[in-house]
């Protein structure tokens, strides 16, 4: 049976133990005080467990935003992980991707900070001043209990491993769905995004169009010189003579069959008397 993405099945996969039904107990941390990396373990389980309880989709970019965001209220040697991680905004270096992409696919804070100690080692080197000075007490519910093992899930020659899977939403992947999603950016780069507008200032704003497209072609005829002005004098005409002769070709091919039967005749008899005259 796979994992679904609610917050029971996924804690359950992760082999996690869940006293709360609403109150998803993360990943098991290993950061008690004193050891190793134990401000990146808390920090990073804390973390973990608001996306689950907020039911946020671990894909990597909503995590780095999330992340950003819940270093807005770290304090202490916290704020100083988020500084290391680069989620604060006087930062100097930027490894988010480290914390991420394996939080995307549920990896334990702890191998999570394993890997980021290989990136800068001072991240480990954090402690707390006092037990769990700086968490706050109403987030003390949140803090993953060590009662289980860490699942070694995430080693790739497991191949009995059931991995957790992202549900595909059939409307994001509808083609109608993904040509409006375009057409609706697009128009919002131009500038052209729908609005809601009164009928009489939409018309108000097509006729002030229609003059100024009025006024920009009289311009133009204005600025014409006079043989331009000739030229298209000569060609109105021979298109009104065009159209003439062809109306008279209506006329005749509409015309009843004793009159084009009189016209015959008066034309050859016309020819005869010619030729009787030459």
């Amino acid at each position: 049976m796979g994992c679904a993405n609610s917050a029971a099945f996924v804690a359950f996969c992760t082999g996690l133990w869940v006293s709360n039904p609403a109150l998803v107990q993360g990943q098991a941390s290993g950061g008690r005080p004193g050891s190793d990396c134990e401000v990146c373990k808390e920090f990073l389980n804390r973390f973990y467990n608001s996306l689950i309880i907020n039911e946020v989709n671990f894909t990597p970019d909503t995590i780095e935003k999330e992340l950003i965001s819940f270093c807005l209220d770290a304090k202490g040697k916290e704020n100083r992980l988020c500084y290391y991680l680069g989620a604060t905004k006087d930062a100097a270096t930027k490894i988010l991707s480290g914390v991420t992409g394996p939080m995307s696919v549920h990896m334990p804070a702890g191998k999570i900070c394993e890997k980021l100690k290989k990136m800068d080692s001072q991240i480990c080197e954090l402690k707390y001043e006092g037990p769990l000075k700086d968490t706050d007490p109403k987030e003390l519910h949140l803090i993953s209990k060590s009662i289980m093992a860490e699942p070694d899930y995430i080693e790739d020659d497991n191949p009995e491993l059931i991995r957790p899977q992202k549900l595909i939403n059939p409307v994001k992947t509808s083609r109608n769905h993904q040509d409006l999603h375009r057409e609706l950016l697009m128009n919002q780069k131009r500038g052209l995004a729908p609005q809601n507008k009164p009928e009489l200032q939409k018309v108000m704003e097509k006729r002030k169009r229609d003059q100024v497209i009025k006024q920009k072609e009289e311009a133009a005829q204005k600025k014409k010189s006079d043989l331009e002005l000739e030229l298209l004098k000569r060609q109105q005409k021979l298109e009104q003579l065009e159209l003439e002769k062809q109306k008279l070709q209506e006329e005749q091919e509409n015309a009843p069959e004793f009159v084009k039967v009189k016209g015959n005749l008066r034309r050859t008899g016309q020819e005869v008397a010619q030729a009787q005259e030459s």
